[in-house]
Order: C-alpha cells, then sequence, then structure tokens
C-alpha cells in the first residue's frame, strides 16, 4: 500500500511540474502577462506620468495612455538632431506626442501664458524656459518622447522631452532633453 501511495506522490509532482512549465511556455509564448491581466480584474488605475502646471487655467495630469491616446498629434519614428555641450551633433530617432498638442486640446493655457519648463523627476530643469511660440510654430518637433529606435525606458524613463536643434539653433539642445520627465511647468 506504501509504494503505491508513493507512486502516486510521485506521479502527481511530475503532472504538477508537467502543468506549471506548460503554462509558463503559454504565457511566454503569446505574450501574456497574467500579473497585468489581474491588475485588469481589480480596476487598478494608471499611474500619473505627466503634470502641467503653473501659469495654466487648471493643472492637467495625464497617464501615458492619455498621452497615447488618439486625442493628440502623434510622431512616429522621427530623427532629430541635437547638439551636446561639446558641440558635437547626433541624429536620433524617438516616438511620441506634441507637446504644443496637448496644450492646444486641453485649453488649459490662459493670456499669462508665454514659456514652458521642462522638469524630471529628480528636479533637474531645462536650462532656461523657452517660448511656447516655438511649440505651436514647430508642433512636430518639440516632442514628449514614449518610444521609437533610441528610446531606453531604463535610461530615459517613461518620457523624455525632445527638441529638434533648428527650433533652437544657437542653443545646446541636450539641456532641453529631460530624461524621466514628470513636469512642464508654464510661465
Amino acid at each position: 500500500m506504501e509504494e503505491r501511495n508513493f507512486k502516486i506522490l510521485v506521479a502527481s509532482i511530475i503532472i504538477g511540474i508537467v502543468i506549471f512549465w506548460l503554462l509558463v511556455y503559454s504565457f511566454v509564448s503569446l505574450g501574456v502577462d497574467p500579473l497585468e491581466n489581474i491588475k485588469d480584474l481589480f480596476g487598478e488605475e494608471e499611474e500619473v506620468v505627466l503634470v502641467v502646471k503653473g501659469e495654466v487655467s487648471e493643472e492637467l495630469e495625464l497617464t501615458l495612455s492619455d498621452l497615447k491616446s488618439d486625442r493628440y498629434n502623434h510622431v512616429e519614428n522621427k530623427q532629430f538632431q541635437l547638439i551636446n555641450a561639446f558641440g558635437r551633433s547626433f541624429n536620433v530617432t524617438y516616438t511620441g506626442v506634441t507637446l504644443w498638442s496637448i496644450l492646444d486640446q486641453s485649453g488649459i493655457l490662459t493670456s499669462n501664458s508665454k514659456a514652458f519648463t521642462f522638469v524630471a523627476s529628480d528636479g533637474y530643469y531645462s536650462e532656461k524656459p523657452l517660448d511656447l511660440s516655438l511649440a505651436k510654430e514647430y508642433e512636430n518637433d518639440v516632442l514628449l518622447a514614449y518610444g521609437g529606435e533610441d528610446f531606453n525606458e531604463n535610461e530615459d524613463g517613461t518620457l523624455r522631452s525632445v527638441i529638434n536643434r533648428y527650433v533652437i539653433p544657437n542653443e545646446t539642445t541636450t539641456h532641453y532633453w529631460v530624461k524621466y520627465l514628470t513636469t512642464i511647468l508654464i510661465e
């Protein structure tokens, strides 16, 4: 009797291990994240990734889903040129949402809204405020990037600001390329 129980126990363990690895294989091959689906079941709210505040009619909080929605204008895999503090020029490719479309569609700008500053999660901010007319005139060249060939979430965070070189030709553009972007301060 004991030998029979032992064989049943071993067979149960083997079947359990096989089923476990079949589930893991299924999740991996189908690209399913079971934990994400569990979060969806409980209706967990998405985290706010960007706040627009300052000289605005009301503070605006946006999630990554909001930023990726069809409400705003998007730029797909656009090449941007940057100049670093040493005068070296680089070309990088990003995908994201235009700053002007967020400001325009939300309708939060006031008559006193003149400039914008990008602020990172660690408090770093762009060198000096840039005129809002640049975001409007060069709409597809002032971007809040969330993807693209050169986007690396480990280095850039969820969002990063990107401004093409010719928008501010006499400036070091990397000072305005803020990683881990969390706030846009309107002045």
